[in-house]
């Protein structure tokens, strides 16, 4: 079966499933899974809930922020980068 790579960065208190955090609480790892996997089928692997990222960015693009429906069908591609992002951490850096 063909997989493909996948660029997560993770982003306060998320960085806690990824495999290092620098001193700034972010993480960052390659995810291998199988081709034509979702935005759902990460999650499952980074075994992250929805109630704990604020926003994610698929390549840049919104993908969803509060208020705003996460779009679990999303399929990702080979390349893609994917950011989870907490509004603490935000906050953390606009201050």
């Amino acid at each position: 079966m063909p997989h493909m790579v996948v660029e997560v960065w993770l982003y306060g208190e998320c960085a806690r499933y990824g495999n290092k955090t620098n001193s700034e609480g972010v993480a960052s790892l390659e995810v291998r899974l199988s081709a034509g996997s979702t935005i759902r089928d990460l999650l499952d692997y980074l075994l992250i809930c929805t109630h704990e990222f604020d926003i994610l960015l698929v390549n840049g693009q919104l993908n969803t922020m509060p208020h705003r429906q996460l779009d679990l069908n999303h399929s990702l591609q080979d390349g893609d980068r994917v950011d989870f992002l907490d509004v603490q951490h935000i906050r953390s850096f606009s201050m």
